[in-house]
């Protein structure tokens, strides 16, 4: 239990301190340009956010009662969300991100959480759809239906993203990013299971 406590402690840490170098280049940039780009201020709020995060899981994860509760969590969080079906995690992002479009409704930036909640939607709407499709297949899914159902809604996603120009005025590049992680997607996944097949 310990060394698994040091070993999710590690990745983490090394997760904070890129971010943090990271974030502090930024900040450094803004600081010292007059022309700064509009985008670069909310970087640099979701990452005060994130490092935040970390930070506070950071601290539990070295305080010697709370990390073995704190891992179990972890544990416990990473095994559901692993088991949730694709429009499941959808669903789950779709609310992830309208609390966080919430929050900067609250800080008074309406643009942008107003560009959140429409993401939010469109994740929504795939989960849902993903839900209806495993419903109405229901026993005929099977891995190879899963991967092409994944790659559809990932490409699916990226077009919608790319043509709302709310969303790309402040994420610009997040449909090309998508459209990537579609791409890795397929032949990592028949990898995997091509070597499940051979017992390898």
């Amino acid at each position: 239990m310990e060394d698994k406590v040091r070993e999710i402690r590690g990745k983490i840490l090394d997760v904070f301190v890129i971010m943090l170098i990271i974030y502090l280049a930024i900040v450094t940039y803004t600081y010292l340009q007059t022309n700064i780009l509009y985008n670069l201020y909310f970087i640099k709020t979701n990452m005060q956010t994130i490092l935040g995060i970390l930070g506070i899981i950071l601290i539990l994860l070295y305080i010697p009662r709370l990390k073995i509760t704190v891992y179990n969590l972890y544990k416990k969080l990473y095994f559901s969300i692993k088991s949730f079906s694709l429009g499941q995690k959808f669903v789950l992002i779709a609310i992830i991100l309208i609390i966080y479009s919430a929050i900067f409704l609250i800080k008074n930036n309406e643009n942008y959480a107003n560009a959140v909640a429409i993401l939010s939607y469109y994740f929504l709407i795939f989960g849902v759809l993903n839900e209806f499709v495993d419903y109405v297949l229901e026993e005929k899914i099977n891995d190879k239906i899963n991967i092409i159902k994944t790659f559809t809604s990932l490409i699916l996603l990226g077009v919608v993203i790319h043509y709302t120009n709310d969303i790309k005025y402040y994420f610009k590049y997040l449909y090309i990013l998508i459209f990537i992680i579609a791409l890795i997607y397929i032949p990592m996944k028949l990898n995997i299971l091509r070597k499940e097949k051979n017992g390898g």
